[in-house]
């Protein structure tokens, strides 16, 4: 259990952010666990992922990245893989030559200058993201692995926008986006049916009013001439910048967004039940978590784990699949860990929309969500309030279950709706919330700090017992949340 949280909240995943290239990681992570069980899929085509489509703030198909000499055909850069506009770029275009300018940075705080004025006026400037030494804990300069001000994504593109250059395109260091082939990927879509529209998230953004996009390691190399590895490395052992230059050369850069519908998916493993009788037990957890942060937070591109939010309850899951693994329950069991739950329960609301059992044979739904922070000694279950039964019947099996954990059934009331049980709550499913408890008492809650190395794994252990004593009452002995 410790080893698949570790690997859930780890560096590769990024934050698990919904749309990223480090959720898609740790989904092919669950993918492989679930394989190695032996649990049927429930996707379209013997496939775990469940897929579905949203309204999205989206790169527009008319975006692009072009310069005299770049490859043809097959081989160009492809929009969504080594170039994109950035969420809340400015849209417009731009065409002028293009200077590399080591990270963009202007700290007088720092004693950094990445470049002067008369160097990127009027041109289109290329910058590594984040900042020297980014994940040197012992670094003095730039306060170590933490941002400064001065190397967020915004600071950057306003500082080379305030000295005249009319483009910006920032370029993955090899930390943030191992791919050479890789856009920065992780922060180019936000979901836009509550309102939002690319104006808006413009707003929100507070990027300048120049288009503002990131290209890979290689594209940047192809229009430089230059090992961009290499630069990035010398910068940091030099400890000061140097420019590159495209020449004569132009580069010319269009960014562009618009309403589209976007595909993503939930992951969806079952058990067959013996009965046939077509009724389903959901078991559940979100898998995405943050990612960088808020949307306006996304500049600092600093990674939010998500260890307890929710690789605590994905991880638990897991754990109650291998206890199912091989059993033989009266009615079906469908696993599902979510997408998009951070972005308003969007995931688990697709899915209600368009479930793969009527919502009147889903005899009930059970999550856990953030399950291994505050007092390692108690646990709530919510849902309970208004049903003194449901109450007894987790009492009585978390007794079976073994696990000495205190169980609050009180609290929780203003957080029942913000977890994925309440899409099925909605919908009159029966649905019971297994949560840590108090989330005042959460100091790391949606920030950097919520790491696997302070998680209460006893904890998480005591949930998944009660939780898989109750789960296995319902599917297996045939009890009821009436």
């Amino acid at each position: 259990m410790r080893d698949t949280l570790t690997v859930l909240a780890g560096p590769e995943m990024q934050g698990r952010g919904s749309f990223s290239p480090g959720f898609d990681r740790a989904a092919t992570f669950v993918e492989g666990q679930l394989t190695a069980l032996g649990l049927e899929p429930a996707g379209p085509d013997g496939s775990y992922r469940l897929p579905y489509s949203l309204p999205c703030v989206a790169p527009a198909p008319e975006s692009s990245l072009r310069w005299e000499g770049m490859p043809a055909g097959d081989d160009a850069p492809k929009l969504g893989a080594g170039f994109v506009p950035l969420l809340g770029s400015a849209g417009g275009a731009a065409e002028a030559a293009a200077v590399f300018a080591g990270f963009g940075i202007q700290s007088k705080d720092e004693n950094w200058s990445d470049y002067k004025d008369k160097d990127v006026k009027g041109k289109i400037v290329f910058a590594f993201t984040r900042e020297p030494w980014a994940d040197e804990a012992k670094q003095k300069r730039f306060a170590g692995p933490e941002p400064t001000p001065d190397g967020g994504l915004q600071a950057k593109a306003r500082a080379a926008a305030a000295a005249g250059a009319v483009g910006m395109v920032f370029v993955p260091d090899p930390a943030i986006e191992p791919d050479d082939s890789r856009a920065l990927l992780g922060a180019q879509l936000i979901p836009g049916g509550r309102g939002l529209t690319p104006e808006q998230v413009v707003a929100e953004m507070g990027f300048p009013a120049i288009p503002v996009m990131s290209a890979s390691r290689a594209v940047a190399g192809a229009i430089f001439g230059k090992d961009v590895r290499a630069y990035h490395a010398e910068i940091e052992k030099k400890k000061k910048s140097s420019l590159l230059s495209s020449g004569e050369m132009k580069v010319r850069m269009e960014a562009r967004h618009h309403m589209a519908p976007v595909e993503t998916y939930n992951l969806a493993a079952r058990i067959r039940g013996t009965s046939g009788n077509g009724e389903v037990l959901v078991l559940g957890a979100h898998l995405d978590h943050v990612g960088w942060g808020t949307v306006r937070e996304q500049g600092s591109l600093q990674t939010y784990p998500g260890a307890d939010d929710n690789a605590s309850g994905s991880t638990a899951l897991l754990e109650v699949a291998k206890g199912f693994a091989g059993t033989s329950p009266q009615i079906d069991v469908l696993f599902l860990w979510f997408s998009a739950e951070e972005l308003g329960l969007l995931g688990s609301n697709a899915y209600c929309e368009n479930p793969l059992y009527p919502m009147d044979k889903t005899v009930a739904m059970l999550n856990m969500d953030q399950i291994a922070r505050t007092d390692p000694k108690e646990m709530n279950v919510g849902g309970t309030w208004d049903r003194d039964d449901w109450a007894d019947f987790v009492q009585d099996h978390a007794k079976r279950s073994r696990s000495k954990i205190k169980i609050d059934f009180k609290g929780g009331r203003d957080l029942f709706m913000r977890s994925d049980h309440y899409s099925f709550f909605l919908k009159g499913v029966p649905a019971l919330f297994f949560f840590e408890g108090n989330i005042e008492k959460n100091l790391v809650y949606h920030r950097p700090g919520d790491v696997p190395g302070t998680i209460e794994f006893g904890k998480v252990a005591d949930v998944a017992r009660v939780f898989a004593a109750c789960a296995y009452a319902i599917a297996v002995e045939g009890a009821r949340l009436r």
